[in-house]
Order: C-alpha cells, then structure tokens, then sequence
C-alpha cells in the first residue's frame, strides 16, 4: 500500500526521466517571465508596498501610480548607468 501524498509532496517529487528539451525550453521560458514579473513586485514591496492609507479611489490610484513611476525612474537610471540598451 503507497502512502497518501499531499499536493505539496506531489510538487516535490521527482519524475521518472529526465524532461525533453521541448518542456525544458518551456520551462524556462515561464521562469523568466515570472521572475521579472516578481523583481518588480518585489521592488515595488521596499519602496512601501501597495498598502496604501487613503480614502479616495482616485487618490489611491494616483499613488499607486507615482510609486510605478518612481520604480521606472530607478530602473531607467540603473539601465543608464550599466550602459544597457533597450529595443
């Protein structure tokens, strides 16, 4: 009789053989996209997180905004300075 296993458990198990390049490429493709999607959010968290004490929607909003604006701003002056071209 197998043991019951958890989804977690399931997660963490090993497959039988190794991935085909197919699904390694796949993987890695979904990994980049979510670690740069995770920096951002990461980032946006230091810089005092989307908590915001406001009663207006709009106000809300538009601080939102100025942190994603700041964020840019820090991210285009790092491009700058490492010499990095975009597009």
């Amino acid at each position: 009789m197998t043991p019951k296993l958890y989804c977690h458990q399931l997660a963490r198990r090993k497959m039988a053989g190794a991935l085909s390049k197919t699904l390694q490429r796949r993987n890695h493709r979904i990994a980049k996209t979510f670690a740069r999607i995770e920096h951002v959010f990461a980032r946006l968290a230091q810089m005092g997180g989307k908590a915001l004490r406001s009663i207006d929607l709009a106000r809300a909003t538009l601080r939102l905004n100025w942190k994603v604006a700041a964020y840019n701003l820090l991210r285009l002056a790092y491009l700058k300075e490492a010499k990095i071209t975009t597009f």
